[in-house]
């Protein structure tokens, strides 16, 4: 893979924040083929150079799908709204693409907030282990690895879990030598250790064989007042007991 490889940007989100605005500027600095911006219901509208707005149901796993549908780059990136790029990302990403037994790569973190707790998630970011690599590090990999990857449709939630785990499979996971910097506001409510604490029981209850759809529902949308279609087969089983 060359200098010359294309880059999509894959961005899910909900509506236009000003931490969504930053990132399309700093992407602008970048050199990026396409952003592609996943929001629900008609898309969210954000206009700007190489952009194009999609549509898909609310839930990280149906609007990356749409993303990855959509994109048409050699090579796509899936960033979170909330991200913060360093200088130069799109030439660290392309020198690890050009190395065919790298299936993905991705970034440690640095957090916009202080604290011991936070600094420790950061440090262990820099390992790659199914317990320290998630999606807010900005997965990337080359277009032709999308088959090797379950539909994400069924997973509104820990869909990072399954993509690192599908191309885990399929070769070599790199961490960059750079950091991209992700808000700690979700760790506010709860504390860092207890947001942790309930992170590590909704991956323990997955891997037990809980519906992602369940987990989803009682962990996040009753939580945020978001709305999922919920799928026929969960529809007469109890939704569970919420945290």
């Amino acid at each position: 893979m060359s200098d010359a490889a294309r880059i999509s940007v894959v961005i899910p989100a909900i509506n236009v924040t000003p931490e969504l605005t930053s990132l399309i500027q700093a992407l602008g600095r970048e050199d990026v083929f396409e952003i592609l911006i996943i929001g629900p219901n008609q898309g969210i509208g954000f206009s700007g150079n190489k952009i194009r707005n999609l549509s898909a149901p609310v839930g990280r796993g149906p609007q990356i799908q749409a993303g990855l549908d959509a994109a048409r780059g050699d090579i796509i990136w899936i960033v979170h709204d909330d991200t913060k790029l360093p200088p130069n990302c799109t030439g660290e990403i392309r020198k690890i693409m050009a190395d065919l037994s790298i299936s993905m790569g991705c970034f440690p973190l640095r957090f916009d907030r202080s604290g011991f707790c936070l600094s420790l998630y950061a440090f262990l970011s820099r390992v790659e282990t199914a317990f320290s690599t998630f999606g807010d590090q900005g997965f990337f990999f080359r277009r032709e690895k999308v088959q090797v990857i379950p539909d994400l449709n069924d997973y509104p939630l820990l869909e990072d879990v399954i993509l690192r785990r599908a191309l885990r499979k399929d070769g070599k996971v790199k961490k960059t030598s750079l950091t991209v910097t992700t808000s700690g506001q979700r760790f506010d409510r709860c504390g860092p250790m207890r947001t942790q604490f309930k992170n590590f029981e909704v991956l323990w209850r997955f891997w037990r064989g809980e519906s992602p759809q369940k987990l989803y529902i009682n962990y996040y949308a009753a939580s945020e007042g978001l709305e999922i279609e919920r799928p026929a087969s969960d529809i007469a089983k109890p939704a569970g007991s919420k945290l």
